[in-house]
């Protein structure tokens, strides 16, 4: 039977959950590489027969080389943004199908991606690469406001528009007192402003085929935690998209993976904000799967190991969305009650505090303690679900950091 490795695990448990589910249809054997310290915090995870938990020495590539040839592995992929590079160094030296370590790159490192898009004459932001000790030097040669943020991160983790010189030192303490961020090469951009999108899909021996379109909304300026996502299978994007993704992936030789890309409409074309070769995060897979029934960790498995296509239920989708509540930093001091009415226009939910607990956000000023999954007919349901969402209040007091 095919054998298929994906190293590292989901940090959020439901979407774990998810991967899973949706693999146990798998033909095969999947194994789930980590770290021993990593699979331990897991171990009450109850695996479908098929998938199995195996450990790992550590994240160095001769490490997990050496794992996926014990473990006789026919492919390794990661699902996760600090996976994706070694899973594809592990393939370049085992002659695996999917993306070359120098193909990797152009989606991980955000500079790499900058430079080749620039190459292709497919972007008009400027942009330059920099240190934190830097930074007063690079942002002097840029028009203000300007993007700041860590060349290899995620999560909207170390972004901050930088609107006077005088905000790096505040820039620098967030940075500097963030585990992830700390010590981390930067990348400053141009701002762009306007609506922010993301498209979801898969990218198949160069063939796009894309889920649907993601409006997403944020905390704004200046530190755009995203806050919800509206996932529409059949967002009125879609024709236009296809031929200018195609482009874009032909610049960065992408030619198998999932993708995640961020994107704006700047005098009708498209700009790139951040692009991914793994499928979006904030539960964006779930949306997908509430919209459509697509179950998209099993068709990029079912196609990179015995090359089935999906297929995308559009005539009957809906659209779905998700709504992240989002506090500063303080002890919590009250959670709204949740209402029946609200309860019922959900798929799924989940408030992960209560009153008294302290928040200590790890992306700008902002956590997501509470999120909120449902899916529309119509308007009026749509309209419905904003309304009870725009109610439940979870509130902190700000003087509890410094008790």
């Amino acid at each position: 039977m095919t054998r298929l490795g994906i190293l590292q695990l989901p940090y959020n448990l439901d979407i774990l959950k998810q991967i899973t589910t949706q693999l146990s249809h798998f033909n095969g054997h999947v194994f789930l590489i980590d770290t021993d310290a990593r699979i331990s915090t897991v171990k009450a995870f109850e695996l479908p027969s098929n998938l199995h938990f195996v450990a790992c020495d550590s994240y160095a590539v001769e490490c997990i080389q050496a794992l996926s040839t014990d473990l006789r592995l026919d492919n390794l992929i990661s699902l996760a943004e600090l996976g994706l590079m070694p899973a594809s160094q592990v393939r370049d030296q085992l002659a695996m199908r999917g993306h070359s370590a120098e193909v990797e790159k152009q989606s991980v490192d955000k500079h790499a991606m900058r430079v080749a898009l620039a190459a292709a004459s497919l972007t008009g932001v400027k942009f330059e690469k920099s240190t934190l000790d830097q930074l007063p030097e690079v942002l002097g040669r840029f028009d203000l406001p300007a993007i700041v943020k860590p060349i290899s991160l995620t999560g909207s983790i170390g972004v901050q528009l930088i609107k006077h010189i005088s905000e790096i030192a505040d820039y620098s303490n967030r940075l500097q007192n963030n585990a992830y961020a700390n010590g981390c090469e930067l990348i400053v951009e141009s701002f762009l402003p306007g609506a922010e999108f993301s498209v979801e899909g898969l990218l198949l021996d160069g063939e796009l085929h894309i889920y649907g379109v993601t409006e997403k909304e944020t905390t704004e300026q200046p530190y755009f935690v995203e806050t919800g996502h509206r996932f529409d299978t059949n967002h009125r994007l879609l024709p236009w998209l296809h031929p200018a993704l195609k482009e874009v992936f032909e610049a960065l030789g992408m030619s198998i993976c999932p993708f995640h890309v961020e994107f704006k409409i700047i005098d009708g074309r498209l700009e790139i904000i951040e692009l991914h070769s793994r499928f979006g995060g904030d539960f964006i897979t779930k949306l997908i799967e509430y919209s459509s029934g697509n179950k998209v960790f099993l068709e990029y498995a079912e196609f990179l190991c015995f090359g089935n296509l999906p297929r995308i239920n559009r005539a009957e989708a809906q659209v779905t969305a998700v709504k992240f509540s989002t506090v500063s930093a303080g002890r919590i001091a009250s959670v709204s009650p949740l209402s029946e009415a609200f309860i019922e226009t959900l798929l799924e939910h989940k408030v992960g505090v209560k009153e008294g607990d302290v928040i200590n956000p790890a992306t700008g000023y902002y956590d997501r303690p509470a999120y909120f999954i449902s899916k529309f007919k119509s308007p009026d349901d749509e309209a419905i679900f904003q309304t009870a969402f725009s109610q439940f209040k979870i509130l902190t007091n700000e003087n509890a950091l410094h008790e």
